[in-house]
Order: structure tokens, then C-alpha cells, then sequence
């Protein structure tokens, strides 16, 4: 989502962004909404890690 954001900010293209994340842009207008007649479907996020920590004393050398 922060690379949506920031290339939309940069003016690099438009962003379905939650008003949410984009409070402070919004406010200082450095975004503005664009009214639109589509309905978005809630939004869903889900985050997931599976990397088995490597410690830094066990990294091999080169």
C-alpha cells in the first residue's frame, strides 16, 4: 500500500487508497479524492512470514 501511496503522491499515477491511510495527504491536498460510482469491496489484508532466522555469526564467509 505505501508504494501505491508514494507513486501516487509523486503524481506517477491514481490509487484506490483508503481515506484511513491517507489522512495527512488528504488534509494538505498533496492528494484529492476523484468521485467515482464504483464500489469498492472492504478491504482485506494479510500478512505472513515463514524464514528461518540466520544468524549473523553462522552466515559463511566469502
Amino acid at each position: 500500500m505505501a508504494t501505491a501511496v508514494h507513486l501516487a503522491v509523486e503524481g506517477l499515477g491514481i490509487a484506490v487508497i483508503p481515506d484511513e491511510l491517507v489522512e495527512m495527504e488528504l488534509k494538505s491536498r498533496t492528494l484529492v479524492r476523484i468521485q467515482s460510482d464504483v464500489v469498492m469491496p472492504p478491504l482485506t489484508v494479510r500478512v505472513g512470514w515463514n524464514h528461518p532466522i540466520v544468524w549473523l555469526s553462522n552466515w559463511p564467509s566469502t
